[in-house]
């Protein structure tokens, strides 16, 4: 509780809570930390222009960034695994019926 306490008085409490639901409720959230520099390229040169946009995980509210675990153990992480799960079907019915890529002359010769 005062880790949250800590946190409000900052100001950084409503971007903290943007960047936990964005986990849509992932159980074990991994947290990296770095930085990431986007630039722009000249493609007819090579040559590596300006900086576009800039990532520093100092300058996040918890301090580093948090995405979900991805695991498809349901033991784990109920939620990234259902994901995988409804993903999956999906991947499967599109092979046997035909759809997202697949030509629908699949159906007929599974």
């Amino acid at each position: 509780m005062p880790e949250l306490r800590f946190l409000a008085s900052l100001g950084t409490l409503p971007a903290l809570a943007r960047q936990l639901s964005s986990l849509g409720g992932c159980r074990r959230p991994i947290r990296l930390e770095g930085h990431r520099t986007d630039h722009t390229l000249d493609t007819t040169t090579g040559e590596i222009g300006p900086a576009l946009r800039r990532l520093d995980s100092t300058d996040l509210p918890a301090g580093h960034l948090l995405v979900r675990c991805n695991n498809r153990r349901a033991t784990r992480c109920p939620s990234c695994a259902e994901t995988y799960r409804r993903d999956t079907y999906h991947l499967i019915t599109a092979g046997l019926r035909g759809g997202k890529g697949t030509p629908e002359t699949v159906a007929s010769h599974p």
